[in-house]
């Protein structure tokens, strides 16, 4: 359950009793945000008011004490001494050390919020999946993009489709070259895309490039399902401006999704209220339709 819980109230508690009841959960955990975008910052408490901060780790004993004075929390000079303080640890390092610090987090039955890709290998990925089956703790992947609003807002009317295209572009930036674009920025949209799309995989094919680091800045991937449906994938880190953008073509709709404007509120007639959404159907009866 996600929000900016400036400060939790009664209404927070009832949704949270009443989604235990509905859903028949274990438990809700509830995920602070530093700021709701649709509403005012002006009365919004910093998030390091809002949870205990235990504290922070990192290998630069200078950043970490920069990082420590800015949240007003102590450092840890190594993880272990912060993992066995923490109830829930936010893993944020470069990819290559994912694996590192998880297997550190499970063995002490920490749960963790862990930055996406979960890790730089399929292997590593599979072994703390093994690992955790003996904790079962909580593990959550940092794919924000299922949660935009801009998709979630139009997910219920995605249905079947038959051609999807994405872009997901993005100026240079040194931050995430140590994994190749697909995991560092590709992932997102494969992700929406697995969710949209209910059919198993049939083939994917793909070519990448490096430019700018040692691993491919630019990608184009093709993913054929076994329904029929083909998606074509497009994502590049050394472009001139960011773009976010998925467009689904279904039988009954063409539908196109900006997560980038998502802040942007526009109703038509043919969908819902959502954000930066367009949603253009085919009309019923004689003639051909516009758009």
């Amino acid at each position: 359950m996600g929000g900016s819980f400036n400060p939790p109230h009664d209404g927070h508690f009832t949704i949270a009793k009443l989604a235990l009841k509905l859903f028949g959960l274990d438990e809700i955990w509830w995920l602070i945000s530093p700021q709701n975008p649709l509403k005012s910052s002006f009365e919004t408490l910093p998030i390091s008011k809002r949870y205990q901060l235990a504290g922070v780790y990192d290998k630069n004993l200078d950043i970490a004490k920069v990082v420590s004075k800015e949240f007003n929390c102590d450092f840890f000079k190594n993880s272990n001494d912060l993992i066995n303080k923490s109830d829930v640890i936010c893993i944020v390092t470069p990819t290559p050390f994912h694996f590192e610090y998880a297997k550190e987090c499970i063995a002490s039955n920490v749960h963790i919020f862990i930055e996406k890709p979960v890790c730089d290998s399929l292997k590593d990925s599979k072994e703390l999946i093994q690992l955790n089956k003996k904790r079962n703790l909580k593990i959550q992947v940092g794919h924000v993009e299922r949660f935009n609003p801009a998709f979630t807002a139009i997910q219920n009317k995605i249905n079947k489709p038959m051609f999807i295209e994405s872009h997901r572009l993005s100026e240079f930036n040194q931050r995430g070259t140590d994994v190749p674009v697909v995991l560092d920025l590709m992932i997102h949209d494969i992700d929406i895309i697995m969710e949209s799309v209910k059919s198993k995989v049939k083939e994917v094919s793909g070519v990448g490039v490096s430019i700018m680091s040692k691993t491919r800045d630019i990608a184009n991937e093709r993913i054929e399902f076994e329904n029929g449906c083909v998606a074509n994938l497009t994502a590049s880190r050394i472009s001139l401006k960011n773009m976010r953008k998925t467009r689904f073509f279904q039988k009954d709709a063409y539908i196109s999704i900006d997560s980038v404007s998502y802040t942007h509120l526009r109703p038509t007639r043919q969908a819902e209220m959502s954000y930066a959404v367009f949603c253009l159907k085919k009309k019923r009866g004689g003639g051909g339709g516009g758009g």
